[in-house]
C-alpha cells in the first residue's frame, strides 16, 4: 500500500553531492581506431544480412510450396528456433 509523503519519517541518511567525472581530451589513437570500428560494424552488418537470408530462404520456399504466407512465416520461425538452440548448445559447452 502506498503512503503519502507526509506519513513517512524524514531520512537520516547523509547527503553528499555526486562527483562529476573529469573531462578528457580525445587521444590521438581515437582517430586511428575509427576504421577498425567501421570494419567491425561492416562485418556485423553482413552477418545480420546473412542471418536474415538464412531465415528467409526456408520461409520463402515453404510459402511457395504451400501457397500460404502463414506457413512461410512459421517455417522462418522454426529455422530461427533451431538457430537459437544451436547457439545455446555451443555457448553452454564453451562455458563448461
Amino acid at each position: 500500500m502506498a503512503y503519502l509523503q507526509s506519513d513517512l519519517p524524514p531520512s537520516t541518511a547523509p547527503v553528499k553531492a555526486a562527483a562529476a567525472p573529469a573531462a578528457r581530451a580525445p587521444s590521438p589513437r581515437a582517430s586511428e581506431a575509427l576504421p577498425q570500428r567501421w570494419s567491425k560494424l561492416l562485418v556485423r552488418g553482413c552477418a545480420v544480412i546473412f542471418g536474415a537470408a538464412l531465415l528467409a530462404i526456408p520461409g520463402y520456399a515453404a510459402a511457395r510450396a504451400t501457397e500460404s504466407l502463414a506457413i512461410g512465416i512459421l517455417a522462418a520461425d522454426f529455422a530461427f528456433l533451431i538457430g537459437v538452440a544451436a547457439w545455446s548448445t555451443i555457448a553452454r559447452s564453451a562455458r563448461r
